[in-house]
């Protein structure tokens, strides 16, 4: 009987070990990438603006910033083209683009819209 109590409170002991040893390092790798979008040739912020997380071509994540042009999304560590359309496509009159970007820590990045168009 003592052996059975014995282990099975080995097994929740290391059960318990292995999967908030995994959540952490999950934890880890999930950084917030904030985007703060500013007007064209401004330092205002731009609110309710479409941002998209691209890889290689293909939208892994998108939102929309807030009343203070800010967005932010708890990434994978990565590399990221960040996209931003005022307002949200396919009507958008404009946008801005921060490519490339490599994604490893908490971090918040500015784009700036471009011109109207």
């Amino acid at each position: 009987m003592k052996t059975k109590i014995f282990v099975s409170a080995l097994f929740i002991l290391v059960f318990s070990a292995f999967f908030l040893s995994k959540s952490a390092n999950a934890q880890d790798l999930y950084a917030p990438l904030g985007v703060k979008v500013l007007q064209h040739l401004s330092t205002e912020p731009a609110a309710y603006v479409r941002v998209e997380y691209k890889q290689n071509g293909t939208t892994v994540h998108s939102g929309t910033t807030d009343i203070d042009g800010i967005y932010v999304w708890h990434a994978p560590n990565g590399t990221y083209d960040i996209y931003v359309y005022k307002p949200a496509p396919p009507n958008d009159s404009q946008s801005g683009q921060l490519l490339g970007f490599a994604h490893s820590g908490t971090v918040t990045v500015t784009i700036s819209l471009g011109a109207w168009y």
